[in-house]
């Protein structure tokens, strides 16, 4: 099962849900983006990319789901990413924040509606070349 929810600004970035097991043939998750993320070179430092609006997002789902958060990945940009750059996203929910570079970096989802908001944060050991940028955060369901 893949869903992508897109979150459109002057520099993109893009989720998407990848079941890495099967769920029960009943189940049903929904998206829907409330709000799009915005990320921007933080002042000063054009090594640095940082969500300046978050991301909204609402998951129907009429079973309890458990989903784990990957690290942003690079979909394409005006210059390529070196293998140390430090790239991360958290997900803030019903109380609870969940960062992608957390030793377990999962978290479970009620049956019914949930609103996820989305932050990512991307340092690179070279600065960013003008240009967009599209990066891509994968939410992972757990059986």
């Amino acid at each position: 099962m893949r869903q992508c929810l897109w979150f459109r600004s002057a520099l993109l970035a893009l989720g998407c849900l990848t079941s890495l097991g099967s769920l029960a043939a009943q189940a049903e998750v929904k998206f829907e983006v409330v709000t799009p993320g915005v990320l921007e070179v933080v002042s000063g430092q054009s090594n640095m990319l940082r969500t300046v609006t978050p991301a909204t997002l609402k998951i129907h789902t009429d079973t309890p789901l458990q989903l784990r958060i990957e690290p942003p990945s690079l979909v394409s940009g005006a210059s390529p990413e070196a293998a140390d750059t430090r790239k991360r996203a958290t997900v803030k929910f019903n109380g609870g924040v969940v960062a992608s570079d957390d030793p377990d970096p999962q978290f479970r989802l009620p049956q019914g509606t949930s609103e996820l908001v989305v932050e990512m944060a991307i340092e690179r050991p070279t600065l960013f070349h003008a240009g967009s940028y599209l990066y891509q955060i994968n939410l992972s369901t757990i059986p």
